[in-house]
Formats: C-alpha cells, sequence, structure tokens
C-alpha cells in the first residue's frame, strides 16, 4: 500500500495490522479521496450493494424465519463496530485529514461491500498471501464450476481461465467458490438461482434451562463435545445425518434416572448411538420430524413473491428441510 502516513496507520494499529480485508476497505477509501492513479477503476465501481449491509427493516423482516439472520446480524454488527473503532482512530490523524473528512458509516459500508464481493489472495514480493482488488477480473459473475483463478510464481500474474469456450459477444463467467447460499448472500451480495451442493442448513437445537435434569444432561452432552445450546449442519445431498443430531434427541427426551444411568457408564459417542440405535429410534425420529415441519411451516413458500435474493435463499432452505424429512420418512 502507498502512502507514507496510511502505511504507518496500518503497522501502529493491531486491528488493521490483523484484519487485512478492514484494511483494504479503509485503502480503498484513502485512494478515493485523493488523485490517485486507481481513481479510473475507482470511479466505475458500483455506488450500491445487494449485501446485507444495505438491508432495510423489511428485507431483514422478511429473513426472520431463516436460519441465516443471526449470522446477517452479527455481520451488521460487527461493521458498525469497525466503523466505530476506525471513525475514532482517524480523528487525530492529520496526515489522513481526507479520509478523516469523508469517513462515514456510509461511505465505510460501500467500501467493505467492494472488498467483500471483489477481494482475491495474491502473492507479495515476499511471497505472501494478502488480499487484493484486480481491475477487470473483478467483474466476472459467478457460474458454478470449477476453480479457475491461478497465480503464477514466476510471472506475477494472476490467470483466469474460462471454463468452458467462449463465444465473441459471450459473458466470461468465474467460480466465486464453495460457499453456502447464506455465505453468498452476507460476501457476495447474491444468492445463486442454480442449484448449489455446497449450500447447506443449520438447525438450531437447544435444552431448556427449566428442565429438571439440565446439569446432568449438559454433562452428558459435554462428554460427547455437544453444546446444551448447538446448531447442527444439513447438507444438501449427504443422505446421512449427523449421529450428533440423534444422540442431542434423545438425551433432550431423557429422564432424570436414564441421564444419570448413561453418566454411569460412561459409554463413548459410538456406544451411546448403538446402544440405542439413535437413527432408529421412533421417538428421536419423531421429534426431529416434527422440528422440521415446524420450520418449513415457517418459511410459507406462498408468501415469496419478490423473486429475488432473499427468496432464493428461503426456497433453498425450505428444499433442504424437506429432503431430511423425506429421509426420515423412509423405512429403516
Amino acid at each position: 500500500m502507498s502512502s507514507q502516513p496510511f502505511a504507518s496507520l496500518i503497522s501502529n494499529d493491531q486491528l488493521l495490522h490483523s484484519m487485512p480485508n478492514v484494511a483494504l476497505a479503509l485503502f480503498l477509501l484513502h485512494e478515493r479521496y485523493q488523485s490517485s492513479k486507481w481513481k479510473p477503476y475507482i470511479d466505475v465501481l458500483p455506488t450500491h450493494f445487494n449485501t446485507p449491509l444495505y438491508f432495510d427493516s423489511d428485507q431483514l423482516n422478511r429473513l426472520k424465519s431463516s436460519t441465516a439472520l443471526c449470522d446477517i446480524l452479527l455481520h451488521i454488527q460487527r461493521i458498525a463496530r469497525q466503523y466505530c473503532y476506525l471513525h475514532n482512530l482517524l480523528k487525530g490523524q492529520v496526515s489522513l485529514s481526507k479520509l478523516s473528512e469523508n469517513f462515514s458509516y456510509d461511505t465505510y459500508r460501500w467500501a467493505v461491500s467492494v472488498v467483500s464481493t471483489r477481494q482475491n489472495n495474491i502473492l507479495n514480493n515476499n511471497g505472501v498471501a494478502q488480499l487484493a482488488l484486480i481491475p477487470v477480473m473483478d467483474f466476472l459473475n459467478h457460474q458454478f464450476g470449477q476453480e479457475c483463478i491461478h497465480y503464477d510464481l514466476n510471472l506475477k500474474q494472476i490467470e483466469c481461465k474460462t471454463m468452458n469456450d467462449v463465444n465473441k459477444n459471450e459473458q466470461i463467467f468465474m467460480f466465486y467458490g464453495k460457499r453456502t447460499n447464506a455465505e453468498y448472500l452476507i460476501h457476495n451480495g447474491f444468492v445463486p438461482e442454480q442449484p448449489n451442493t455446497n449450500d447447506t442448513y443449520l438447525l438450531k437445537l437447544a435444552l431448556p434451562k427449566t428442565d429438571k435434569a439440565f446439569e446432568e444432561k449438559r454433562q452428558l452432552l459435554e462428554r460427547y463435545g455437544i453444546e446444551t445450546s448447538d446448531k447442527f449442519i444439513l447438507f444438501v445431498d449427504n443422505e446421512l445425518f449427523n449421529p450428533a443430531i440423534f444422540i442431542f434427541i434423545k438425551i433432550f427426551l431423557m429422564n432424570l434416572d436414564d441421564v444419570s444411568n448413561t453418566l454411569s457408564k460412561n459409554m463413548t459417542m459410538d456406544e451411546f448411538f448403538n446402544i440405542y440405535t439413535l437413527d432408529q429410534d421412533n421417538d428421536v425420529r419423531t421429534f426431529l420430524k416434527t422440528r422440521i415441519q415446524l420450520l418449513i411451516r415457517s418459511l410459507n413458500l406462498t408468501c415469496l413473491t419478490n423473486n429475488d435474493f432473499i427468496d432464493y435463499l428461503l426456497m433453498s432452505e425450505h428444499n433442504i428441510l424437506a429432503s431430511a424429512l423425506k429421509k426420515l420418512e423412509l423405512p429403516f
């Protein structure tokens, strides 16, 4: 990064030094408000993004039944905290007065969105990976396929190979990487319309603290590396459930005597699962089916009339849940 005052700011601040994405966003703003050689590039960057940082209350409200809402709100909160920190940091930077004068939440969320939707890893002169914005290449849209970005160490250049033959006047695409649909929305500002084989659903299950056997159940869950409030991944194509889901539900349904008895036996996770044949336990399967049915009902596909990224996300979550429910309804 050029500019000695800015370089000093980076090297002397722990947050900027340890978070290259934040440093790159701030550097983008630094270049935006001075006579930079990157001005032609900066001038053609989008002025508005579809990332959650730009969502209004109505859009967030539409996500209230989505498992992604918690991560989206945490992301917004994280960026707001970064802004407050950087706002105070820049106050005393006389040599960076233009950056300080133009620094606002709106300009910062713009810079964060530019970096989030366009960042790439390259190697610096010391062979260390660093984040960078690459003009032209970062305007390529996403298409599912194989990784097509390669950094040539000898030529010190980044190469992007097309995934298929491209004819004149046809758009060139690149694969943005293996991400869930929620991650695409948070970091890239879109949700793919095409099926995403890397998509997942985070099933949240929690043990009520009012449970009379809460402490005993907590100890048993802890033995198997499970929290009293935990998230379990449901995959798009995986035919099998994570055994931890069945173990959590079995312990959830146990009475105090059963939990105490199981604690005293000191069984391994596999032994616990096999002794109770949890994947064939009707009570466990019924509990999980009921839970999934409630989640499907809360998504309410009949209300999805906007045909936008939020609708695509909710539909993809619905599809994963429907697939999981179908698996549970199959005979043992």
